[in-house]
């Protein structure tokens, strides 16, 4: 499990940027968003780098987030976190299960992560059952 601050950057209400050239948009990225990925990215490949994973196979998600207050949208926040889970792992987030609940804390407010593959649950009940024999 990993513990992320919350960043208001990372939610899509300012991912993005319009610039017009004459009567066309132009949308890209936002700089904040951009940069606030990086450094999501960087703490989830320190917590998860010594996880188990495989590649091409389900990956269940838990993101839990502890709001200050009931103004934030945690489902704003899903994109940029899995995009920054899927630059630090290296596993395609069409692969990804997500669960997502919320709770308010307003001390602490925080993000919780946590991720698990079946094979890795399977695998585990079996060594544990061969170490009882």
């Amino acid at each position: 499990m990993v513990t992320l601050p919350i960043d208001p950057s990372l939610s899509k209400n300012r991912s993005k940027t319009v610039h017009y050239v004459g009567k066309k948009a132009i949308i890209r990225l936002s700089q904040e968003y951009k940069t606030a990925k990086t450094y999501y990215t960087q703490l989830m490949r320190n917590a998860f780098q010594n996880y188990p994973l495989r590649e091409r196979v389900k990956l269940m998600v838990h993101i839990h987030m502890y709001k200050q207050d009931n103004r934030m949208d945690c489902i704003n926040f899903v994109d940029g976190l899995c995009d920054a889970l899927q630059d630090a792992i290296k596993i395609n987030d069409r692969y990804y299960s997500l669960s997502i609940d919320w709770s308010i804390d307003k001390t602490y407010p925080r993000f919780e992560m946590e991720i698990s593959q079946e094979w890795i649950k399977r695998s585990n009940a079996l060594r544990s059952l061969a170490a009882k024999k």
